[in-house]
């Protein structure tokens, strides 16, 4: 089974981690990590979680640290980094791939496609479908990847019409 990146987390999210780890000199420890964002560390694992698939940090010797790809980028640099790596992930890929052909899905067609290929793991309800599209939302949006149409529930790749 491919990596998967948690829709639940959300960029801004991402970014404040990040942020936290470079004020303490690009390493810290997770429990310290921990204390300064004011959570708990199984709180924080899924936001972690997701920057180690993007390759923004990394774990060794119990320490949470900025990986090297990005040692040297802006924040905004990091955002573009980030944009382009989870293009590379699932349930992106197949989202981008599906994309590409159909030119546009609902989100009950892509729900239930990703749901089917074990991409995602949200209750197969209404409030599961909800609770998936406000994350694609968050996430797909806000790194300029994904474009939806809210009055025909239709979504796209930015790049098309």
């Amino acid at each position: 089974m491919p990596t998967v990146f948690p829709l639940n987390v959300k960029i801004g999210q991402i970014e404040g981690i990040i942020s936290l780890v470079r004020d303490n000199d690009d390493s810290i420890s997770l429990q310290k990590l921990s204390d300064e964002a004011m959570q708990e560390a199984d709180e924080l694992f899924n936001v972690i979680s997701a920057c180690k698939i993007l390759k923004l940090l990394r774990i060794k010797k119990g320490k949470v640290e900025i990986s090297k790809k990005i040692s040297d980028l802006s924040n905004k640099g990091i955002v573009d980094f980030a944009e382009s790596a989870i293009k590379r992930v699932q349930p992106f890929r197949m989202i981008i791939k599906t994309l590409k052909s159909k030119k546009t899905i609902s989100t009950p067609e892509l729900f239930n496609m990703l749901t089917q290929k074990g991409y995602i793991s949200y209750k197969a309800n209404m409030i599961g479908m909800n609770s998936f599209k406000k994350d694609l939302l968050n996430t797909g949006i806000r790194l300029h990847i994904l474009a939806y149409d809210h009055y025909n529930d239709l979504w796209h790749l930015v790049d098309d019409p």
